[in-house]
């Protein structure tokens, strides 16, 4: 959840303490061996750690140690995960520093360098490798001998804000005040709704864009202009709503803030969720290429992937989404999605055929106008597995073969379903009935006694009463079905 912020961190043993304790959140119980394992370190260095953090940690935390079985972070009922992180961050010159430039243009060198006891080539340090994670954003934090700034696109600044901030909304620190300000936030929500204009959105995820833009304004940092058209129809529909908004902030929006708050909040826009009728008449009225060039890369894709009811899922409907924002803006479209760039590498590793056809198609079926990234092939492949998910979700099948007391049977047949969730069809069989079925090669048998049965297939032998280690095998016989 914290990953960027923890990449941040340029102390290394901050850093490692809080890997420890991410563990052990994680985790009921886990060794010093496993820890050290877990982390990359050395066990001595765990039990230094450890002792270095049982006087550290905030008010209703704890670290129990339980013999040779391990240890344990203990929380009281009112402690939060994010206190621990908290605790820790405000320790790190690396996140004081860009916590500080998220409110100002420039910061005064000898006034940071004073406030936290370090020296100039200290900061420097820091700095520098900072400047290495800010790089797939393109910025960097240049410091001279009386100044600090973040330089970059403004558009690209708010982007990696939103970014490192999200899972740090619902709290105050980085955000003072935070109940008002989602307050208003859910006020504009709800007022749309009103007006029939509503539409389900991811409602943290366009907070944190609001409060990103509030303070980037009250800083006097703006955004750099850009093409977009002022009399877009989606544009207009929201515009004096969006106007109420911040000015409950005490924000007079300029044509280009506007716009950039306008596509923040169309960025938060949930897929597979149909809009109102109002709002689909419009969207057919005014962008019918938008839905020409989808339902052409649909039904193109269909019959690449010998998939008829592709058509019947959501695929569309998402697909418009996302080439409405194109539409709105190109050049803020593909800065946005560079907030997930390692997104990328997942899609490629994850569907590498289904990435490769989605750039074939994209070019056959009209979307040639859409940046020729990976990121957007990633977007795109998201889309497309989860509808095909959706149309067709069981990958494989696990035969059951079980002899025991009928009762104990039905109530395991039932957790075993449970576990192997709706990708992996659990089919109940008796011995005589395996060979009736034509198994797939990754199909898979689970049985508590031994078969004669001749199989390609993985067979898992468990017990009448299952172990954990047999249940964790059959865990990992599933998981490359899931993410």
């Amino acid at each position: 959840m914290y990953s960027l912020a923890k990449n941040l961190i340029t102390e290394k043993d901050l850093s490692r303490k809080i890997s420890l304790l991410e563990n052990l959140v994680n985790h009921p119980q886990l060794t010093a061996k496993e820890l050290a394992a877990n982390i990359g370190t050395t066990e001595r260095t765990v039990f230094n750690d450890i002792q270095s953090l049982r006087s550290d940690l905030p008010m209703g935390w704890q670290l129990e140690a339980d013999g040779n079985n391990g240890l344990s972070l203990i929380s009281a009922d009112y402690a939060t995960t994010n206190e621990v992180w908290e605790y820790f961050m405000k320790d790190s010159i690396s996140i004081q520093l860009i916590k500080k430039l998220l409110f100002s243009k420039k910061l005064a060198v000898q006034t940071f360098v004073n406030t936290h006891g370090i020296s100039f080539e200290t900061l420097k340090r820091h700095t520098k490798k900072v400047n290495q994670k800010l790089k797939d954003f393109q910025l960097r934090i240049t410091v001279s001998a009386t100044a600090i700034s973040l330089t970059g696109e403004e558009s690209s600044i708010r982007v990696f804000y939103h970014r490192l901030l999200l899972p740090f909304t619902h709290n105050n620190f980085f955000f003072e005040e935070y109940a008002i300000h989602q307050t208003n936030y859910r006020d504009f929500l709800a007022r749309i709704s009103r007006s029939g204009i509503g539409i389900e959105t991811e409602e943290i995820f366009g907070t944190c864009w609001f409060f990103i833009n509030t303070i980037r304004i009250k800083a006097g940092c703006l955004t750099e202009a850009f093409h977009f058209d002022e009399e877009d129809a989606l544009f207009k529909l929201y515009h004096k709503d969006l106007e109420k908004l911040y000015a409950s902030e005490g924000i007079r929006l300029n044509k280009t803030e506007h716009f950039f708050a306008f596509f923040c909040f169309i960025e938060s826009w949930n897929y597979s969720v149909i809009p109102d009728a109002f709002l689909k008449n419009l969207l057919l009225k005014e962008y019918p290429d938008l839905f020409a060039g989808a339902n052409r890369f649909v039904s193109g894709l269909s019959a690449a992937l010998n998939q008829n009811n592709l058509d019947k899922s959501d695929l569309t409907e998402n697909l418009v989404l996302f080439l409405l924002k194109y539409f709105e803006s190109k050049q803020l479209s593909d800065k946005f999605l560079l907030e997930y760039h390692e997104l990328s590498s997942l899609s490629q590793r994850r569907f590498p055929e289904l990435y490769q056809l989605i750039s074939q198609e994209v070019k056959n079926y009209g979307l040639d106008y859409l940046s020729d990234s990976g990121y957007v092939i990633n977007t795109l492949a998201f889309l497309i597995k989860e509808a095909l998910y959706s149309i067709s979700p069981r990958q494989i099948t696990a035969y059951f073969l079980f002899q025991g007391e009928p009762a104990w049977k039905s109530f395991l047949y039932r957790e075993l379903q449970d576990l192997l969730g709706n990708r992996v069809h659990l089919k109940n069989l008796n011995t005589d009935e395996l060979s009736n079925y034509q198994l797939e090669e990754n199909d898979i048998i689970i049985s508590n006694y031994p078969l004669q049965y001749q199989s390609k297939q993985t067979v898992v032998y468990v017990s009448s009463i299952p172990t954990q280690n047999e249940m964790q095998e059959i865990r990992e016989l599933i998981r490359p079905f899931y993410l």
